[in-house]
């Protein structure tokens, strides 16, 4: 793409010598902000290619150029483990130890060397509510429609001893989606606030998965508690959901959303 004055008049795109089909931006208000363009369908296979720009003699400007082109140190940035992130990690300073192949079975300087051991669940996401939340406590209108994503929305930070993080799994506005195939275990601690039938739902793709049901009472004691374990696939989009019930959620130590990789089988 190319930005000159007068895209009327016969400035030619070249790529390596050709004429190429052009697509013209015409600026009625301004001769000045025209553009010229490559549609997809001529532009040049990936390799070496020499574009060239030729505006017409007569004083018309041209004011600069848009090439689209793979950049190689993309190939120096790679993710790297720790306990509660994947952090993107590149430069030449770290290639030695996170690219450079070292071994006869294929494995870098780092997968060699590295202690793991510390690391933790491979995926992982433990999240609360801000602040305590609200006294009023949570019900099923409560974010979008009840979902604990839509309001659990810390998911940096420390509860006690308890990391908040969200670790190789995609967060959505209401749910969570695996990146990838596995056993994953759900577990939420949510506290009663009156003595009502406490309601909770896990869906997949909005289809009903399974039902958790409990009875607080009047002085405030009670809760759900589960943890359940399913075989979820990368791309599936997972909720757990308030059907009914009213949820303390104001001390967020007792308000706990959590998923947990558990493998991929035997």
């Amino acid at each position: 793409m190319i930005s000159m004055e007068a895209s009327n008049v016969a400035h030619e795109l070249t790529i390596n010598g050709s004429s190429v089909t052009e697509t013209v931006h015409d600026c009625s208000a301004d001769n000045d902000g025209d553009l010229k363009g490559i549609p997809d369908a001529s532009v040049a296979s990936l390799g070496l290619n020499t574009a060239s720009v030729g505006i017409l003699n007569g004083g018309y400007r041209w004011h600069f150029g848009l090439f689209d082109s793979p950049i190689h140190t993309s190939h120096h940035y790679k993710s790297f483990e720790t306990p509660f992130l994947y952090e993107l990690i590149g430069g030449d300073r770290n290639m030695e130890q996170t690219h450079l192949i070292c071994s006869a079975d294929g494995k870098t300087w780092d997968e060699v060397t590295r202690d793991t051991s510390y690391l933790g669940p491979k995926y992982s996401l433990t999240c609360s509510v801000p602040n305590g939340g609200s006294s009023s406590g949570a019900t099923s209108s409560t974010g979008s429609s009840g979902k604990l994503n839509s309001f659990f929305t810390d998911v940096r930070g420390k509860i006690d001893y308890v990391d908040l993080h969200n670790k190789g799994i995609a967060l959505a506005y209401d749910s969570f989606i695996p990146l990838h195939d596995g056993y994953y275990e759900i577990s939420v601690s949510m506290r009663a606030l009156n003595g009502t039938q406490l309601y909770m739902r896990v869906n997949v793709n909005d289809n009903q998965v399974k039902d958790h049901f409990a009875l607080g009472n009047n002085n405030d004691h009670g809760g759900i508690n589960f943890s359940d374990t399913y075989y979820m696939k990368r791309g599936e989009r997972w909720d757990v959901r308030i059907i009914s019930g009213t949820f303390r959620i104001q001390f967020r130590v007792s308000t706990l959303f959590q998923v947990k990789y558990l493998g991929s089988g035997r």
